[in-house]
């Protein structure tokens, strides 16, 4: 396995000169590509079994929860690999993957949520500018402004998540699905927090506010995450200026008075 890997890197490095309309047309419809299937033992540790299949029935793994419980067969985790993958057919997993998450439980505020919505609307200034200042690409400014207008944060004692692939619906455990859930329903939004998690996840609520905001656009997850995190002494450090974040704070919080 060690050496046919070693070859499709080597594909991989000539991807530019794979272009000869036959030896597209081949690549694109025979198996080549090398794929693994995730799977867990009783112990729960995952397990990876290999096959070759053609591009199309190989998927890039960017939902691992999905891959685990559909035994997807997905691309190595190479970065190289996937582009040569993606030239010749394969998509993204979370093209075919919807998940479907609804507050089922007892709603209430809490002093926790109050302040994780103090901090939301606190940052909303700068989640999703770049470092020019510039809106984030795909960036629908209507809902942030409906965050920024109508943003209301709670618990709930049960969120349940559905995964749906290729018609196959499962239930997904508390472990395998999200903290909490963004719901926008009769133009008003609410983020829900799942009342038995000990912390909250900040990387969970950038994910929600990335969908609502940007799509399906990921790519910025992180920095969103990192802004939530970090303290105003920090943001001043990067340049940003804070008078108007402790307005907004200051703001938010006479509301929830």
């Amino acid at each position: 396995m060690d050496i046919y890997l070693t070859c499709l890197q080597k594909l991989a490095a000539s991807l530019t000169e794979l272009n000869e309309p036959f030896l597209v047309r081949r690549l694109q419809t025979e198996p080549w590509c090398l794929g693994y299937e995730l799977s867990e033992d009783k112990n729960d540790s995952k397990i990876k079994s290999f096959r070759i299949a053609s591009p199309q029935d190989v998927y890039l793994n960017d939902n691992n929860v999905c891959a685990v419980i559909f035994h997807v067969l997905c691309a190595p985790d190479d970065r190289t690999l996937s582009n040569l993958y993606k030239k010749f057919g394969s998509n993204y997993l979370s093209k075919y993957v919807t998940i479907n998450s609804d507050p089922i439980g007892v709603t209430k505020r809490t002093g926790r949520a109050d302040d994780l919505q103090i901090l939301i609307l606190e940052r909303l200034d700068i989640l999703f500018i770049d470092k020019r200042r510039k809106a984030l690409p795909n960036l629908n400014n209507y809902n942030v402004e409906l965050i920024r207008k109508t943003l209301v944060v709670c618990e709930n004692t049960n969120i349940r998540h559905q995964m749906t692939f290729k018609g196959n619906i499962v239930t997904l455990q508390p472990s395998d699905s999200s903290s909490c859930v963004l719901v926008h329903k009769q133009d008003k939004v609410t983020l829900y927090l799942r009342e038995d998690e000990v912390a909250i996840d900040l990387m969970d609520v950038a994910v929600e506010l990335s969908r609502f905001a940007l799509g399906k656009n990921h790519e910025f997850v992180h920095t969103i995450k990192d802004l939530l995190s970090a303290t105003l002494r920090q943001l001043e450090q990067r340049g940003v200026r804070i008078d108007q974040l402790k307005k907004n704070k200051q703001q938010t919080e006479s509301k929830l008075c």
